[in-house]
Formats: C-alpha cells, structure tokens, sequence
C-alpha cells in the first residue's frame, strides 16, 4: 500500500506543486495571529458594525473576548473609560480603537 499524505496546513498551489514534484512542502509554524495581544470587543446587541468586527476576528482566527454594553450604564462607563461615544469598541491591550476599520484591523493583527 501506498502512504497517503494529508495536506491540511498548505495551500492549494503548495499542494499540487509537492504532489508533482515529489517534494514536501514545508510551512513555518505562525504565532498565534493576535501577535501577543489581549483584544476585547465591546458591542451591543443591534449594532451591524459590532457584528462586521466580530466577523473579520473569527475570519482571521484571532482570539478576542465580548463584552455586551447594550445597557446605558455599561456603555457611559465605557464611554468614559476610552472617551468614545459608541460601539464597536475594540480594546487591545489597554489601546482603544472606535468602528470597523478594516484596514487598521489588517494594520495589527495581518
């Protein structure tokens, strides 16, 4: 019988290159993609651009924690801790950012 080799780490290209040329591909082994950062997540419940920035998170593999600020309490005491006025917030390691950006998210974390 002949081994099967299971790709589960490589692309598609990397694939089809290894099985035709008989080489194995070898993949560096990536740090965890939040690059040492804590990332928190203060959202409501309606909000679609908390939703947008939770999406691109787990589309990213990065770990974060969620925080629900719905009621008014919670977000004015937010508000006063990161002096912004709404969610989504992001708060990674003590820095806070306000909104989807999707550009300063692949800035940190890609």
């Amino acid at each position: 019988k002949k081994a099967v080799n299971v790709y589960t780490d490589i692309s598609d290209d990397e694939r089809v290159f290894s099985i035709l040329s008989g080489k194995r591909v070898k993949k560096s082994v990536k740090s965890t993609p939040n690059k040492g950062k804590t990332v928190t997540v203060y959202y409501a419940n309606k909000c679609p651009y908390c939703k947008q920035v939770m999406r691109y998170l787990d589309d990213n593999k990065i770990q974060y924690k969620q925080v629900n600020v719905t009621s008014e309490s919670r977000l004015l005491n937010l508000s006063k801790r990161s002096r912004f006025p709404g969610v989504p917030q992001i708060e990674i390691n003590g820095e806070f950012s306000f909104g989807y950006d999707k550009i300063m998210l692949d800035n940190l974390f890609l």
